[in-house]
């Protein structure tokens, strides 16, 4: 029951995720780069939602979940690639030590380097699309 909901929610923020990002190709279009801005902050909202809710435990899974944090991150904070990773980072060790606080689990290095590899991921498909598009910082 736990996994089914788990999935449930997965493809929910996928949907989320897939209508934020074509309302901010719509926007970009038409040079709204407030919508836009407010579009990527909804998103990095939204995105570290789904990684305090999800549960995974492939290493696919733990690479996708912190992709769309530094996707939209890496706007908000303005093509910052070093404090988008450093959130990244931080949510990970937040989660490791509340997991190991709350739960008894191990503290695992390894959901560290995913989580980080996924955040890496992020930001490169986020920098290329601000300069596929000419999007432009607020």
């Amino acid at each position: 029951m736990k996994d089914l909901l788990s999935l449930d929610l997965s493809i929910i923020f996928t949907l989320i995720f897939m209508y934020i990002f074509l309302r901010i190709l719509i926007n970009t279009k038409h040079n709204n780069t407030f919508i836009v801005k407010e579009l990527f902050l909804v998103g990095f909202v939204i995105s570290v939602l789904m990684i305090l809710t999800l549960n995974t435990s492939s290493l696919f899974g733990k690479i996708l979940l912190f992709m769309p944090l530094s996707f939209f991150s890496f706007y908000c904070f303005e093509g910052s690639t070093k404090d988008t990773l450093l959130i990244c980072f931080l949510l990970t060790v937040i989660i490791q030590v509340a997991l190991l606080v709350i739960f008894g689990r191990v503290f695992s290095i390894s959901d560290i380097a995913l989580n980080m590899i996924g955040g890496l991921i992020g930001v490169f498909m986020s920098n290329s699309l601000i300069k596929k598009i000419q999007l432009r910082f607020c």
